[in-house]
């Protein structure tokens, strides 16, 4: 892929994941069994596209340095807090 197609992939994948994070963290605030599950499955599924983000941003980051530079900054924060949810909510 073009270093456009990474930069398109991994803004992608890091939109995507966030909204993720955005919805578990409403679901970290319940006690029913179902949504702890669906955060878990959430949170694991933020990881994968967070991944993506990770492999794809460093050779896309030509394109626009500063979105990349924010978003590469952002994710050790957001996988502190997957982390988190999966050890708590992931039996």
């Amino acid at each position: 892929p073009t270093k456009e197609s990474k930069f398109f992939i991994g803004v992608s994948s890091f939109q995507v994941a966030y909204d993720l994070v955005q919805h578990i963290q409403t679901l970290t605030k319940t006690t029913k069994k179902e949504e702890k599950a669906t955060a878990c499955a959430e949170a694991k599924q933020a990881d994968d596209l967070l991944a993506i983000t990770q492999t794809a941003m460093p050779a896309g980051g030509a394109v626009d340095k500063n979105t990349a530079a924010q978003i590469l900054t952002t994710i050790p924060q957001i996988t502190e807090f997957t982390a988190a949810v999966k050890k708590g909510f992931c039996k």
